[in-house]
């Protein structure tokens, strides 16, 4: 069965300018596959290409196996939400969802039937006759998906929907938006550079970099194996290290930072000799604080305690390991773990297989600057 949406090698330029760099991925039939990275990196350039309000400079894009290339928006099998909405402001609800259908010229009846499903669908019953600047952010949100879905496309785009909501809204947008997707069953491709947005939604992700993709996988693939520092960096808080290689045997590598021996879980990579200067990752919540070194743990750091600061649901320690190397640890406030002063020595204590020895990210090579170009 052909993907829904699948991108091959596609690389978009404007002039000389480089914005997309032979990127591919193949998006399933019901997955929710989220395009995250910074702005700039061109994940809402994938998205018009996708769409078919740009063409690409080179590459192919598939829709459920046809290929796109030359045509137009409104003969692809997609339908697009916008961050602003881009509602009618002088259509009421109903209006602005009927509005695609009329232009198709479908029936009268045919029209009614689908906007009321519509309304149902994203719960808007009662509000049909206002007019945008009479809805909340959220409802306008909701008309924006129900003149998206009411066209009954196979691939829903969706640039940054939430980015207009409060953090309290947006969040339960997320699940609305989540609960949608597996109703209808529709691909959703979703853009966002907000972390924790993806996390919560997505099946599978892509992270991206530069106009080129560094990773892809399910939430959990990249927060808990991240293959650069980058993607380690970008998906929640991570604390780098960088050293150098001392030992490498069966399934064990030790790494030198500053004073301290890191011991990491895993095959000693043919690349990794001795002496090889690498960096390597651990989750703050992947850390605990002794006050005497762990027998339970394969590394214990010991770190001066310099500064704490609490959040409510967490505290978070900043451990000053040496001059250059500075560890978060993340604690959970349950009332059960020791709690540390600041100038206190501690040893921050973790498991070997916590620790990620990531690859070089060639950060000598030359990046293009996206600044001033829209993504």
């Amino acid at each position: 069965m052909a993907a829904a949406v699948e991108l091959q090698e596609i690389s978009k330029k404007i002039g000389r300018q480089p914005i997309l760099d032979g990127i591919s991925f193949a998006v399933q039939a019901g997955e929710l596959f989220a395009l995250l990275g910074p702005s700039g990196c061109g994940k809402t350039t994938t998205l018009r290409l996708i769409a078919g309000f740009d063409q690409p400079s080179s590459g192919t894009i598939l829709i459920n196996g046809l290929p796109m290339a030359g045509l137009p928006p409104y003969q692809r099998d997609v339908n697009t939400v916008f961050q602003n909405y881009a509602l009618f402001p002088h259509l009421t609800v109903c209006q602005n969802i009927a509005f695609g259908l009329e232009m198709q010229r479908l029936e009268r009846r045919q029209i009614a039937a689908r906007v009321d499903e519509a309304i149902d669908l994203v719960r808007l019953s009662g509000l049909e006759e206002r007019y945008p600047h009479q809805l909340s952010g959220g409802q306008q949100q909701r008309v924006a998906l129900a003149r998206a879905l009411v066209r009954r496309p196979s691939v829903l785009l969706l640039d940054e929907p939430l980015g207009a909501l409060d953090q309290k809204l947006r969040k339960a947008m997320q699940l609305e938006l989540k609960r949608l997707q597996r109703r209808l069953g529709l691909a959703f491709i979703y853009v966002t550079h907000d972390q924790e947005e993806a996390l919560t939604m997505a099946d599978r992700l892509a992270v991206m970099r530069g106009g080129r993709i560094c990773q892809i996988g399910s939430p959990q693939d990249l927060y808990e194996s991240p293959t650069t520092a980058f993607v380690a960096d970008f998906i929640g808080d991570t604390n780098l290290l960088r050293g150098q290689v001392v030992k490498c045997t069966a399934d064990t590598v030790c790494v030198q930072v500053a004073a301290a021996s890191l011991h990491v879980s895993g095959p000693g990579d043919e690349l990794l000799s001795p002496e090889a200067t690498v960096t390597v990752a651990v989750r703050p919540e992947k850390i605990v604080l002794r006050a005497e070194p762990s027998a339970e743990h394969d590394n214990n750091l010991g770190v001066i305690v310099e500064d704490v600061i609490y959040l409510g649901m967490e505290t978070r320690y900043l451990l000053r390991l040496s001059d250059n190397h500075v560890l978060v640890h993340r604690q959970q406030n349950t009332g059960n773990a020791p709690q540390f002063q600041i100038g206190t020595k501690v040893f921050a204590c973790f498991a070997a297989h916590s620790v990620r020895i990531l690859q070089d990210e060639r950060s000598s090579e030359p990046q293009p600057d996206y600044s001033e170009i829209p993504t």
